[in-house]
Order: structure tokens, then C-alpha cells, then sequence
């Protein structure tokens, strides 16, 4: 099969062939790739940034943790899908018999594979893709499983950090999003259709702050580089929720700066930057700091139903999967509304 792949950290990916992928545990599933989305975690990985985090690639690596597909093929044991059947992704396979899998909770599984993350298990950047029969979520009939690709990983991590922030959201309240890529956007709109509280949206980009509007954001704020101390410091002392789809040192410690007495730190956006916060300021003003990483399976079944109602939407530019390159560079400059995929 064709496939985009790393050979080798910090060079461009190359279009190439490599091994179809094979059915090895009893619960297996391969899957035709319908499109996979491109996320800014894949420009870390291939940078190799998080070499000392994840341990080093065995290459060729296929990057892609947001697929969805058509299954070509099964193992004996799996029942809840067929083949034919178009699935949605969940970004991790786990093992369903720790106590994080036994509770419920996916992302604390305790051995875990993380396709096109971990530097192992190969992701969607091709034709076809192994997964397990526990990551499939069956897309319901009439559903464009494109439109779903950013979903399973950007949609779900926005989701799931309103979710894990409901208890601390109270009528009325204002909430600052920042960043209107495409978790930011996950994240307005799951706040839109969970809660009731007033949304600011921060961004460097006019062009996805009028997404954001269109999108329901009661309030956009341009920033014009991320140093622009005159925007945030008209919010100084009255956010409630801050959720920070950036998660670079300079966005936190801003966050941290407009909070009110009492307020949330919700940290979405991943970097391995440090940013100041005192034990002083955290105690003195009784600060709740969350950090999310992906998000439950049965969440992703949630999003999914939200989206067959049209209460949540994925804006997206779709290229072919030749372009992936061409996709990431455009991903590192910041020329992208929204969520990019690439359709094998």
C-alpha cells in the first residue's frame, strides 16, 4: 500500500510503499482509511521532540491519529463491527482488562497503543490501518464519515475538557477559549450545547475568528502576536473557565493571568514548555488547574449523536494524501481555518 511516512526525524515525509497491514490478535480489525486528519501533534512527533516522552520511531512511521474507515477486514473474535461497516476511530487502542479499561476510562489505560503517536503502532497516513475491534465506533447510516475525521481526536479532546469542566460552570459565567483552530472550535461549540456562559474567543488569526463567531462565540478578541499584552489585559481578574487549546508557556501564564478568584485552568493544547504559577498564587485565589488528554470512548459515541444533530459541525480542507507534506508545512505557518484531511 501507499502510504505518507517519516524515515527519518525532522525531514519531509515521503510517499512510499510499505507492508499492508495484518490481522494479529484475536480482536483485530483492518480498516479501509476514508481520510485521516492532520494535528499539530504530528509536526512534534516528526520534529522528534518528544523523542525523550515517547521513546524513538521505528521507521518507516506512519503518522495519523484521527482516521475513520471502511473495515475490509476482521479477526474471529470481533462481533460489534462487520466488514463494510464505516467506523470513526477512537485515537487509542487499549486493553480493556486494567482497572483504567475495567472503569471505564480509556485514556488511563495502563498499556495502551496509540496509532501514529507512539512511534510503533503504525496511524492513518495510508491506504489501510490495523486497529482493534474496541477503538471502532460504527457511524450511523447517513452520516458523512469525512466530516467526522477531526472528531475522533481534536472533537473528542474539546469535548471531553468541557465535560471534565461542567461542575465548575455555572450560568452565566464567562469563559475564555483560547485559540479557534480546530479543538478551539470543538471546544465553543461543546460549550454551546453543554452550558449556558458567556464565550470569549482569543486567536492570532481574523479568518478563524470569524469562524468562531459563525460558530456561536458571543464575543472575539485579535491578538496581534502572542506577546499582545493590550488584549489580555482587558481581561485581567474576569475570566471564570479558561480553556487554553495553545498550551505554550506564554498562553498559560496569560491564562493564568485573567483568571478570577476561584477560577479554572483547563489545558488543552500540549507543548513542553514550563510557565510560572507560585504556590502563592494558586492557594491564595484557589486556582483549579485540569489537564485532558484525548478523551472516553463513550464520549466519542456523545459526539458523534451531537453531530448527527448538527448541534456540533467540522470545518475542514481535505487534500490528498500525496499532500500531506505540503499540509504540515501549511499546519506550521498557520494556514489553516480549520482541521486539515487527507484522503488516501
Amino acid at each position: 500500500m501507499r502510504a505518507a511516512a517519516m524515515t527519518r526525524y525532522q525531514d519531509q515525509l515521503s510517499y512510499i510503499d510499505v507492508p499492508d497491514p495484518v490481522l494479529r490478535e484475536t480482536a483485530d480489525v483492518i480498516i479501509e482509511v476514508l481520510a485521516a486528519g492532520v494535528c499539530g501533534s504530528d509536526l512534534h512527533i516528526r520534529s522528534g521532540a518528544l523523542q525523550d516522552l515517547l521513546g524513538a520511531a521505528e521507521f518507516p512511521y506512519i503518522l495519523g491519529h484521527e482516521n475513520v474507515g471502511r473495515v475490509v477486514d476482521i479477526a474471529p473474535w470481533v462481533t460489534s463491527v462487520g466488514i463494510g461497516d464505516s467506523v470513526a476511530l477512537h485515537p487509542l487502542m487499549t486493553c480493556g482488562l486494567c482497572p483504567g479499561c475495567r472503569s471505564g476510562k480509556d485514556t488511563y489505560c495502563s498499556r495502551p497503543h496509540f496509532p501514529g503517536v507512539d512511534q510503533v503502532t503504525q496511524g492513518g497516513f495510508a491506504q489501510f490501518m490495523a486497529t482493534s475491534e474496541r477503538s471502532c465506533v460504527r457511524i450511523p447510516d447517513g452520516m458523512d464519515p469525512i466530516a467526522l475525521v477531526a472528531a475522533t481526536d481534536a472533537g473528542l479532546t474539546g469535548y471531553h475538557a468541557v465535560k471534565r469542566a461542567l461542575p465548575f460552570l455555572e450560568v452565566g459565567q464567562r469563559v475564555l477559549v483560547v485559540g479557534a483552530g480546530g479543538v478551539g472550535q470543538f471546544v465553543l461549540q461543546s460549550l454551546n450545547a453543554l452550558a449556558s456562559v458567556n464565550t470569549t474567543v482569543i486567536d492570532l488569526s481574523k479568518t478563524r475568528l470569524e469562524s468562531a463567531l459563525s460558530l456561536g462565540a458571543h464575543q472575539v478578541l485579535h491578538a496581534s502576536s502572542p506577546t499582545d499584552g493590550s488584549v489580555w489585559k482587558g481581561l485581567r481578574g474576569q475570566v471564570d473557565v479558561v480553556f487554553d487549546c495553545v498550551g505554550t508557556a506564554q498562553t498559560l501564564s496569560a491564562s493564568v493571568g485573567v483568571l478570577s478568584r476561584g477560577g479554572v485552568l483547563s489545558i488543552i493544547g500540549g507543548s513542553m514548555e514550563e510557565f510560572p504559577l507560585t504556590s502563592v498564587q494558586a492557594t491564595a485565589n484557589e486556582l483549579t488547574i485540569l489537564g485532558n488528554y484525548v478523551g472516553q470512548h463513550p464520549e466519542l459515541v456523545e459526539l458523534i449523536a451531537l453531530m448527527s444533530e448538527s448541534k456540533v459541525v467540522s470545518t475542514y480542507e481535505s487534500f490528498s494524501l500525496q499532500e500531506a507534506e505540503t499540509v504540515l508545512q501549511r499546519l506550521a505557518a498557520g494556514d489553516l481555518a480549520g482541521r486539515a484531511v487527507l484522503i488516501p
